[in-house]
């Protein structure tokens, strides 16, 4: 069993407790059921015992592999900000920035 402490001693900082998710480019990602599932996840990700970042999510047993997951875009619309002084580009969710990135 992995335990709360564990997870805090070998945390990384791919994903955190409360993140949405999606499954990508596994075999559980080509599942019906899984298809477009927005997942919740239930710890912060961590690197495992096989030194693998791993993350548990809401609903689904063990956890998983967080080069598997990405970040989910829950509303579905996102908008690009160009700040032409600063040539940032910024991608902003209901105000939320997720990503800078210079041009």
């Amino acid at each position: 069993m992995t335990t709360d402490k564990y997870i805090n001693d070998n945390k990384t900082e791919t994903f955190k407790k409360g993140d949405k998710v999606i499954m990508h480019s596994c075999h559980e990602a080509t599942f019906e059921k899984y298809k477009d599932k927005v997942w919740i996840c239930a710890t912060s990700s961590f690197l495992d015992k096989g030194k693998q970042d791993v993350v548990f999510l809401e609903d689904f047993s063990g956890y998983f592999l967080s080069k598997y997951l990405k970040i989910c875009n829950s509303t579905g619309m996102s908008f690009v900000l160009l700040n032409q002084r600063s040539g940032l580009i910024n991608v902003i969710d209901m105000g939320e920035s997720y990503t800078k990135m210079k041009l």
